[in-house]
């Protein structure tokens, strides 16, 4: 009888301590796969940032909206110009924004990259 509740307590034990691991492991998927989402809205926003910047340095516009979105379509930017200052002075400072959102799991996430160059005065978005 003593024998048969040992191994009785023995198994209880050894459930309770498999099912806190097996708690642990999914925990950690899930923020993993949390932090890989993130990571892959933020590459397409640098990577459309860039692109933009780009656009800009080669032909002076930015690009056309329907090609933007045809290539990041759950992406938004926005592209602002100002003029350089101090040892930038003569050239045009440009700014791209570009935002986006990560869902998945409870919450919302947004995520906003912001690259800039000078362009000289002469290239800006049209």
């Amino acid at each position: 009888m003593k024998r048969s509740a040992f191994i009785l307590m023995e198994l209880v034990v050894s459930l309770v301590l498999l099912e806190m691991l097996l708690a642990g492991v999914s925990n950690a998927v899930a923020i993993t796969g949390e932090f890989n989402r993130c990571q892959l809205v933020r590459q397409q926003c640098l990577s459309a940032a860039q692109a933009q910047l780009d656009s800009l340095a080669a032909t002076g516009k930015a690009m056309d909206e329907s090609v933007f979105v045809s290539v990041w379509p759950k992406l938004t930017s926005s592209v602002e110009q100002s003029d350089g200052e101090g040892d930038w002075a003569g050239l045009r400072k440009v700014s791209v924004t570009v935002t986006g959102v990560v869902s998945g799991g409870a919450q919302s996430r947004e995520i906003r990259v912001t690259l800039c160059r000078y362009l000289p005065a002469g290239r800006g978005p049209s």
